[in-house]
């Protein structure tokens, strides 16, 4: 297919804004090339999102937004040079079983958090793909695959994979997180909830 534009990009942050969501995961991008009009919809995301309204007056408490790294290995020594690394965002790398940085994991000083994901010669994340309620039959990113069909504890119809890594696999984990801090206290702001994940975390 065709990739989208920036401006229907933006379209979609501004979608899930006014559609009151509080977080909001994301496992893609390219490293050095972000484009302005995504950056603008983030940051108005972040400082716009989540109205709550006492008395007469709202507030913003901020949309949180979450994004993959990426797996080149490369180190962000910029802020801004990928999504991962703008002040609005949590960015999140990828760590090991071992607790160790994974072997492809982009890191460096604006990534906000590791959280755990496969590596070369360790284990992985375990992942379902269901159909929904809307009739989605088509196998999803992580179909089951060589290796994991015939584990009946999972799933009898082999619709999982015990393969998933990468820091797509790493952002969902810290987007739970990020939305169970938000269930203990739903008030907190996205600066809030972004700095819980960043000063609670296991330095490693």
């Amino acid at each position: 297919g065709e990739l989208l534009t920036a401006e229907q990009v933006a379209t979609a942050f501004t979608f899930a804004r006014q559609e009151e969501v509080d977080v909001h995961i994301n496992s893609w991008g390219r490293p050095g090339a972000n484009e302005a009009a995504i950056e603008d919809a983030i940051r108005t995301n972040f400082n716009e999102g989540r109205p709550i309204t006492e008395g007469d007056v709202t507030r913003r408490l901020g949309m949180v937004v979450v994004f993959a790294s990426g797996n080149e290995g490369f180190e962000y020594t910029e802020e801004g040079f990928d999504y991962s690394t703008m002040p609005e965002v949590i960015g999140v790398g990828a760590s090991n079983d071992d607790d160790v940085l994974a072997s492809y994991s982009n890191y460096g000083v604006n990534i906000s958090v590791l959280a755990p994901s496969g590596d070369d010669f360790h284990g992985a994340l375990i992942s379902t793909d269901n159909e929904d309620d809307a009739g989605y039959i088509e196998d999803g990113y992580n179909v089951g695959g060589e290796g994991d069909s015939g584990n009946p504890e999972l799933d009898s119809q082999g619709k999982y994979t015990q393969t998933f890594s990468g820091t797509s696999a790493a952002c969902p984990v810290a987007a739970g997180v990020a939305a169970i801090v938000l269930s203990v206290n739903s008030r907190l702001t996205a600066r809030d909830v972004k700095l819980i994940l960043e000063h609670t975390c296991e330095k490693i």
